[in-house]
């Protein structure tokens, strides 16, 4: 699973727990105790275990629910902020979104 710059540091630093996606047909898939692998843009790679998936029927409820902390951001804004920039906004009303508790394995 391909992670920009800051998201892939915050999970190797362990200052992130979650990553919110798209609830498509490959993360429908996931299941508690998979095991995951985050990529950076310089193809580093962190292995991460699923340790809880939860589906929202928005991203609002999702960003609100997880809390920022756990999203390795500030604030809800900067978390809501950064998951828009991602998705274009039709997709983020129409399709649910999947939250990965995660833990690293590395």
């Amino acid at each position: 699973m391909h992670l920009n710059r800051d998201a892939f540091s915050a999970f190797l630093a362990q200052r992130r727990s979650v990553e919110l996606r798209l609830s498509d047909s490959k993360r429908r898939q996931i299941a508690i105790g998979d095991i995951i692998e985050f990529v950076s843009p310089n193809h580093d790679v962190l292995s991460v275990a699923v340790m809880g998936v939860v589906t929202y029927p928005n991203e609002r409820l999702a960003v609100r629910s997880v809390g920022h902390s756990r999203l390795g951001c500030d604030s809800l804004l900067e978390a809501a902020e950064a998951f828009r920039l991602i998705y274009e906004l039709d997709r983020r009303i129409s399709t649910p979104v999947v939250a990965l508790s995660v833990r690293n394995i590395d």
